[in-house]
């Protein structure tokens, strides 16, 4: 899948244009996602065991998903955007689907170029 594809399905979905987060992910095994879905909610990584909370005694719930990505407008930037952060998540997750996930408020995480996106939805599924 190209940025252009990514921006037209915002477009089509989004008719008065398009402004929010977005973010590029590989879902959990133990998940599988439809266009439309929205995502569970990330947990927090616990760095003295070097794995999701999720997995641990006490798992702590972030306030949204996290994915690769950034804030994003329909504008000439979008396309050199989307190119970065795709290849971005494709380069450091390995998998052989990646979700496209989009929404209106998100804050920024530990990592480079990771967002924490509130009320994810799932927009395009990359295989």
């Amino acid at each position: 899948m190209k940025a252009i594809e990514i921006i037209n399905i915002l477009k089509r979905e989004y008719s008065d244009g398009f402004s929010g987060y977005i973010g590029f992910r590989k879902p959990t095994d133990d998940v599988s996602y439809n266009i439309g879905d929205q995502c569970r909610n990330s947990y927090d990584w616990d760095y003295e065991y070097d794995l999701s909370s999720y997995n641990t005694e006490n798992p702590i719930e972030l306030d949204g998903t996290c994915a690769t990505g950034t804030y994003i407008e329909d504008d000439e930037d979008a396309e050199s955007i989307i190119t970065e952060m795709m290849e971005s998540n494709f380069n450091t997750y390995a998998g052989n689907e990646q979700i496209v996930v989009f929404g209106q408020s998100a804050e920024y995480g530990a990592d480079e170029n990771e967002v924490i996106i509130k009320n994810a939805t799932v927009i395009a599924i990359i295989k």
